[in-house]
C-alpha cells in the first residue's frame, strides 16, 4: 500500500497511529489513496504530522526532569 500510495501522490503516507493496530491502518490507506485529491491529501498528511508533534511534544513535557550530576 504504501507504493501505491507513493505511486498515486508522489509523497509517503503518514498517519497517525496513536495505538491502533496495523490491521486497523489498511482501510485508512486505501480510502485516502481511493480519494485521488492530491490537494486534499497534503492538507490531510499535513495535520496528521502536526498530531504526530504535538503528541511527540506532549510526551516530552511529562518526562521527569533529570537531576544535575555533581
Amino acid at each position: 500500500l504504501n507504493r501505491k500510495y507513493e505511486d498515486v501522490y508522489g509523497f509517503r503516507f503518514v498517519v497517525f497511529v496513536n495505538g491502533r493496530s496495523k490491521e486497523s491502518l489498511f482501510p485508512i490507506a486505501e480510502e485516502r489513496i481511493a480519494h485521488g485529491n492530491k490537494i486534499k491529501e497534503l492538507t490531510t498528511g499535513l495535520s496528521e504530522m502536526v498530531d504526530i508533534a504535538r503528541d511527540r511534544a506532549r510526551k516530552l513535557q511529562t518526562l521527569p526532569s533529570s537531576s544535575p550530576k555533581i
